[in-house]
């Protein structure tokens, strides 16, 4: 009788040691996973941000003189920058992100000149509102409280 319940014990272990042979791999693996997965969600959130600001900047502009509306756009939490550089006849909206590999930026184009009224230096993660006027053959960009 006493070895019926010695070989139950040690069953018992082999079958908690397997499991647990099987579960941990596979935690780290989500884990990893759910990290990379955080990365390439917040590098889309921020190239959408691009995008719409480089829509808005081309429909303010196209709608003439005078013409205004304000965006709020959503920033993932590792934003570091963004950046408003005219070029010629057009403009370049630049988010700049730190990532484990590194800083990366994602830019979008404009076919009108911008302005800046204020600065956007301390551009932290989360909802910012911008407002887009135009005045003559550029679009003055101020952000907002």
């Amino acid at each position: 009788m006493k070895n019926i319940k010695g070989q139950v014990s040690t069953e018992l272990i082999v079958i908690i040691a397997a499991i647990m042979v099987i579960f941990i791999p596979l935690m780290v693996t989500v884990y990893l996973k759910a990290s990379g997965t955080e990365e390439t969600v917040s590098t889309l959130q921020a190239q959408l941000a691009a995008t719409r600001i480089a829509n808005m900047i081309n429909t303010i502009g196209n709608l003439g003189d005078n013409s205004s509306s304000t965006l709020e756009i959503y920033l993932p939490k590792n934003t570091e920058k963004i950046e408003f550089n005219s070029y010629g006849e057009g403009s370049e909206i630049t988010i700049t992100l730190t990532t484990n590999e590194g800083p990366i930026e994602l830019s979008e184009s404009a076919k009108f000149k911008i302005l800046l009224e204020s600065s956007f230096d301390q551009v932290k993660g989360g909802k910012i509102r911008i407002e887009l006027r135009s005045s003559g053959d550029q679009i003055k960009i101020r952000r907002k409280s």
